[in-house]
């Protein structure tokens, strides 16, 4: 039994709790110095060199300029005209280059890609029924895949047209899945709409980008990579940081079209960007976007989940993020060689931000304060639990499982997606977990339409949608469906049980190699045990040569002893897991019995089953030169 004086206690130190939270509340509002001040600590312990701003909150612009340095071995403090690669920034740019001839009556969102342009090496089996679309190639639902190592960076003096460019992305334009069913971020699908710019304008993408969209917004110091004034530029020196505080130049490639990735840009050019999202009437003419405009761009209606209600997701170049903050912000994230951008904003406050930073490095907690800086006097809301309509809690009750995800990016690495990307969710009084590989099962509950919120944040991030099959797909970030837990389970087995065998099979490579110097084991014997060690040491260098091959793209794109490298090892790695498999397995049936024999029957049959799933994704025989 509680005792009665417990009651006025209780409610003492909950008056109490309120006012220390009061106090708390009211001295942790931010000052655009006291943010600038926390930009920089977190510049320092990051070892950013230098960083562009802009901030603009109530429609009033705070801040454009620089922090850090521009360039560090000239100490060139960055400044507000100091031009940085914005990356996949360009893409908003792209879409409202989109919105801005659809108003002049040049383009029709639902039209399809073909009619406006045949000459695109499209591949869409279904094309009969459902031909990619100019909105599939906006919200990236055309099922393409992401760009390929051949076909990131190209060296300036190739002398390709725009068509060209394009259509040097064919193994990646080829449709996955039906047109208009899941979301997967495809840089190739933005390269694409950058010549639908160009087709129906009759002007070059740059061109009509400059003319029709940057120069009324007022961003006449912002170019794209290759188009950039001979005088009065003042390019930012990207980084690529390195162990011990050294740093590293990057070096700066063009990519295959510039609608994807090649803007150029400038604080000071920036925040007339965001003041233009505020109020786009203040844009002169020709460009005549509005405020709907603007919030139809934020809307999604091209995929299963934007279908059944469900349009906070990836839009026209806009994408919403920060869930955890009062109001979701709106923007878009961009990372090339050098460089990684941000921008973000609130339509409700009229307030926002941008940022890029010349190294490559993860901007995510210059972002997240930035975000919380812009939302920090929207009344944080507590999310209300609504009641489960009695057909879904039917179908919530039949989820719990393992589920595997469907809208792979890059194809490519798809192998890998499956082992460490799949979801488990279980549903239990009225609230839905969600959990990863290794990680604690995170509650979401039910806030209204087919979405759920997770414990603790403000806006809904986790949907529950159907495909044409009527099955039931889990939406959260990408899409997850459900799959056999016995062969989700036998996949993880497979490769961490590899992992394992891996590490072991090396030391005991190490000893044999030793054996045979001691003539402790004769030739034939050491042959055999080895092949497995091969498929290993095939693997480890695939893995390596890969690894190698992202830090030096230009190079992906020609024959040379890095790629060819990758080439051997993605053959000999399925060739010796599959002679050690029969060699070893051989033995077996013929009663030799052992620890070695059955160890390297394992060991050479996990690498198999590996190995078979990497060659359903491209691996075997990979020359990423010719990707």
């Amino acid at each position: 039994m509680t005792s009665p004086l417990a009651y006025p206690f209780r409610l003492t130190l909950l008056l109490i709790l309120l006012m220390v939270s009061s106090i708390a509340s009211s001295q942790s509002i931010l000052s655009i110095t006291g943010v600038i001040d926390s930009l920089e600590k977190i510049m320092k312990k990051e070892r950013i060199p230098g960083m562009m701003l802009s901030v603009v909150k109530n429609d009033s612009l705070l801040f454009s300029g620089g922090l850090g340095m521009a360039d560090v071995k000239a100490k060139v403090k960055v400044s507000g005209q100091h031009h940085f690669r914005m990356g996949s920034v360009t893409k908003s740019f792209t879409a409202l280059a989109i919105k801005v001839l659809e108003k002049q009556g040049k383009i029709n969102p639902q039209a399809t890609v073909k009619s406006i342009a045949p000459e695109l090496l499209i591949d869409n089996p279904w094309e009969a029924d459902a031909p990619v679309r100019v909105i599939h190639l906006l919200e990236h639902t055309a099922g393409f895949d992401d760009m390929h190592f051949s076909v990131i960076y190209r060296r300036a003096e190739d002398g390709l047209s725009h068509l060209e460019q394009v259509n040097r992305h064919e193994k990646s334009m080829r449709c996955r899945w039906k047109p208009g069913s899941y979301y997967s971020y495809s840089n190739p699908g933005y390269a694409v709409l950058g010549y639908l710019i160009e087709k129906v304008s009759g002007k070059k993408y740059e061109d009509f980008v400059k003319e029709q969209v940057l120069v009324p917004i007022g961003m006449t110091n912002s170019f794209f990579i290759g188009f950039e004034p001979k005088a009065g530029f003042k390019r930012v020196t990207g980084y690529a940081l390195r162990p011990k505080n050294e740093v590293k130049v990057a070096e700066s490639f063009a990519i295959y079209g510039n609608g994807a990735g090649g803007l150029i840009s400038t604080a000071d050019d920036f925040s007339k960007w965001l003041l233009f999202l505020n109020l786009p009437q203040r844009a002169v003419q020709p460009l005549s976007i509005t405020l709907e405009d603007l919030s139809q761009m934020r809307k999604a209606s091209a995929s299963y989940a934007a279908k059944q209600g469900v349009n906070d997701v990836y839009a026209w170049g806009i994408s919403p993020g920060f869930y955890d903050k009062p109001q979701a912000v709106f923007g878009h994230d961009g990372g090339i060689d050098g460089f990684v951008s941000y921008y973000g904003y609130v339509p409700e406050t009229r307030s926002g931000f941008a940022l890029s930073i010349n190294c490559m490095e993860s901007a995510g907690k210059l972002s997240n304060l930035l975000s919380s800086f812009i939302t920090q006097e929207i009344s944080r809301k507590e999310v209300v639990t609504q009641k489960l309509p009695t057909e879904l809690k039917k179908v919530l009750e039949k989820v719990n499982g393992s589920y595997r995800l469907i809208n792979p990016r890059n194809q490519l690495f798809y192998a890998s997606e499956l082992m460490f990307s799949s979801m488990r969710f279980k549903y239990s009084s009225d609230t839905l977990y969600a959990s990863q590989l290794f990680n604690d099962p995170v509650p979401f509950v039910y806030t209204g339409g087919q979405s759920f919120t997770r414990v603790g944040n403000c806006c809904p991030s986790l949907h529950l949608v159907q495909n044409e099959e009527q099955e039931w797909i889990f939406l959260l970030d990408d899409y997850f469906a459900k799959e056999s837990f016995p062969w989700g389970l036998f996949w993880r087995i497979v490769f961490f049980s590899g992992f394992l065998l891996g590490m072991v099979l090396a030391v005991f490579g190490l000893i044999w190699c030793i054996m045979l110097i001691m003539k402790g084991i004769n030739l034939h014997e050491f042959r055999e045990r080895m092949i497995p060690v091969l498929a290993l040491a095939s693997f480890m260098g695939l893995l390596f040569g890969i690894s190698m091959a992202f830090g030096n793209l230009i190079e992906a794109a020609s024959v040379n002893p890095l790629t060819l490298s990758i080439f051997i090892c993605s053959l000999a790695f399925p060739a010796f897991s599959f002679l050690g498999t029969f060699i070893w397995g051989k033995r077996l049936i013929k009663k030799e019995f052992s620890f070695n024999s059955i160890f390297l029957f394992i060991s050479s049959l996990i690498m198999a089953l590996f190995s078979s799933l990497l060659i359903g994704t491209g691996i075997f025989g990979l020359m990423i030169w010719n990707g």
